[in-house]
């Protein structure tokens, strides 16, 4: 927002959230990293409060690039480089080889690699090369990507886990969206394509079989409800990034953000709510998943859409 509108009041804010961040930092690694605020289970570990993990890492660590893009301010290069170190030398690596590697969502072994996982930290490692320029991290950053490259079906999706069986979810609509948003991201950092037939493909299987013809978004491929607001803000923000390449794209994006705030966008709390059911909706409200997930969607198509 503030790149958007140069109004110092979004600059200060963005900045005391990411000092809350850097003095708040989960313990428990060498490095930089962060954890949820409550006790997780997920189909393949069960993680403690404030335990940290890649995923809530990467998110923090992308914030601290994106600051010192827009500030230039070395301590927010300083924190991602840590975050970077965390996902690197931290985390247990479950897959290793020239060509592929995959590392754990939480620090201790499990028996199932998470595939989105692989893509989030990969992206994110690739931004930090763009600043740092450590081959190391290149060579990582490609093979985290190859290792969920190389598990898509024959029809360009994934599942959640590999092997698959270790977890029910099919083929869901934000981890979806995130590993093919990583995909492109490479692309843009980068110059290099090796990626962006694969990007195509994903982006169009996204595309058909996980919004309706309206921009609901499906929770899975085989099953439309409930219709939840991550899906929506994950929409947003997938197709908000494939039109800066296809422009076309920019009209699901609008079609998901209409859909969205007709439907989930609880006027008198000014707030977004969790899901709507076929018969039912969850009414109530999620800081994380609901409210800022949706805060970045609509940001994100504000600043391309001008």
């Amino acid at each position: 927002m503030y790149q958007q509108t140069l109004e110092s009041a979004y600059l200060d804010k963005a900045e005391k959230l990411l000092a809350w961040l850097l003095n708040n930092p989960s313990s428990g690694a060498n490095n930089l990293a962060w954890g949820y605020n409550f006790i997780w289970q997920s189909p393949i570990f069960l993680q403690k409060k404030y335990e940290p993990n890649t995923v809530v890492s990467v998110f923090a660590g992308e914030a601290f690039i994106h600051a010192y893009r827009v500030t230039g301010k070395q301590q927010y290069l300083d924190a991602a480089t840590s975050v970077g170190k965390f996902i690197l030398s931290d985390l247990p690596v479950l897959h290793d080889n020239d060509e592929e590697l995959a590392i754990a969502y939480v620090l201790r072994d499990v028996d199932a690699v998470v595939l989105n996982n692989q893509v989030l930290a990969g992206a994110f490692l690739i931004k930090l090369w763009k600043h740092i320029k450590q081959d190391n991290i290149k060579e990582s950053a490609i093979r985290l990507i190859n290792y969920t490259v190389n598990r898509k079906t024959e029809y360009n999706a994934w599942y959640y886990t590999f092997p698959c069986n270790k977890s029910l979810i099919v083929h869901d609509n934000y981890h979806t969206g995130g590993i093919i948003d990583g995909l492109v991201e490479f692309y843009q950092e980068t110059g290099d394509d090796r990626y962006m037939e694969t990007y195509k493909k994903s982006l169009e299987y996204y595309r058909v079989n996980l919004f309706e013809a309206n921009g609901a978004p499906r929770w899975m491929n085989n099953k439309a409800y409930p219709f939840d607001i991550h899906g929506s803000a994950q929409g947003v923000i997938s197709f908000v990034k494939a039109s800066t390449i296809f422009p076309e794209y920019i009209k699901e994006a609008e079609k998901v953000l209409d859909w969205t705030v007709k439907n989930l966008y609880n006027k008198k709390r000014c707030e977004f709510i969790y899901r709507k059911g076929r018969f039912w909706k969850w009414n109530y409200s999620l800081m994380r998943w609901c409210n800022a997930w949706m805060g970045r969607a609509m940001a994100d198509f504000i600043y391309h859409v001008k």
